[in-house]
């Protein structure tokens, strides 16, 4: 089972790495998933006063390829 790993990119544009992953099945659940991740670090950013404006996922595979970024402006424009 492919295993993905979600990058956390913060608003100050600092890259928090995912060294752990998670394995899906389908690259639309990995993709699905990171959505959601997005969603909930909007939530948070927003409580603690921050801008959004930068804030993504990026969704890559074991090799390091970046396959997507998920921005959290693009969720709620």
């Amino acid at each position: 089972m492919p295993r993905y790993f979600f990058h956390i990119r913060r608003p100050d544009s600092e890259l928090v790495p995912d060294e752990e992953g998670a394995e899906f099945e389908v690259y639309e659940a990995a993709k699905h998933e990171a959505v959601e991740s997005v969603r909930d670090l909007t939530v948070d950013t927003i409580k603690r006063g921050s801008k959004v404006a930068s804030l993504a996922v990026e969704i890559a595979d074991d090799d390091g390829k970046v396959l997507d970024t998920i921005k959290a402006r693009e969720l709620f424009d």
